[in-house]
Formats: structure tokens, sequence, C-alpha cells
């Protein structure tokens, strides 16, 4: 996938203000929530979360419509989804000898600090509701944006 297929796919996703708007049927939710590991955080600090896109993915995006995105990061409106998907990340488990479940960490994100045009449905999202739950952020959202919360229950 080139540059221009990239810019092509992104363009042609849906924007997910506009679907709810057209839809109608339900709110953008107030927060989103994004899983990713402490080994991460460095450069999350650095560069904001989906700045640099690490060589080691939580997931095999090969041969997706993710598979040569630039930047940007995967939220989802549960946080017992965003932290399942960490989890359960066979990559992540495969790359890091030293990995366990307390190195995951779960962040908030208030959807009023994200701009909404670059917040798409995730093509992968094959859950079963009418609404879709998780989504594709196609930006940059600073690092003092997120609030770390607990992952306790979990």
């Amino acid at each position: 996938m080139g540059a221009n297929h990239l810019k092509k796919f992104l363009l042609g996703m849906k924007p997910l203000k506009e679907y709810l708007l057209k839809e109608n049927k339900k709110n953008i939710p107030n927060i989103v929530y994004h899983a990713t590991i402490k080994q991460r955080l460095s450069d999350i600090k650095k560069y904001g979360l989906g700045g640099k896109i690490p060589k080691k993915r939580f997931w095999d995006y090969k041969g997706t419509e993710y598979e040569h995105i630039k930047q940007g990061f995967f939220v989802d409106v549960n946080p017992e989804n965003a932290y399942y998907y960490v989890e359960n990340s066979d990559e992540i488990w495969d790359a890091y000898e030293d990995f366990d479940s307390s190195d995951i960490i779960l962040f908030s994100i208030k959807t009023k600090d994200l701009d909404l045009s670059k917040l798409h449905i995730d093509l992968n999202d094959d859950s079963n509701e009418d609404e879709p739950h998780s989504y594709f952020y196609d930006g940059i959202v600073p690092f003092e944006k997120l609030t770390k919360e607990s992952t306790k229950e979990y």
C-alpha cells in the first residue's frame, strides 16, 4: 500500500462524527480508552500517543488497511475491551520475553480533546452490536491529554 493508496483509504473511512450525526443513533462518547504497555511509555511521552508507530506491533496488520499507517492509534468506548486487545495480543507476548499483564497501561482520552474528523470506525470492529465500539484515531494526542486509569479490575 503506497502513500497515495493510504491517503485514499483514510479519506474513504467514515469519520465518527459524520456517521453518528447521519445515523442519529447515539451521542459521541465523552471518553474513549487506549491500552498499551509500559515498554512504550517513553515514546508516548516524547512523541504523543500515535506519534510513533512501533516496529513491534500489537497485532499482525499485514494485508490490512492498517499495515502502513504512519501515525494514529486504536481506541474503544469500553475500557475492558481496550485492555483485552493488549492482553490477548500474541505479538506482544512473543516480542517481550518479560511481559506480563501488570505491564499493561490503560489511558482514558476525552473526546473533546480529539479532532473528531480524524476519529474513524475501526474497520476490524466485528462486534455484533448496533453501534461500533472500536475506532482508529488518525492523529496524535499529547501525553498531557491522557489520563492513566486503574487496571486492577481487569
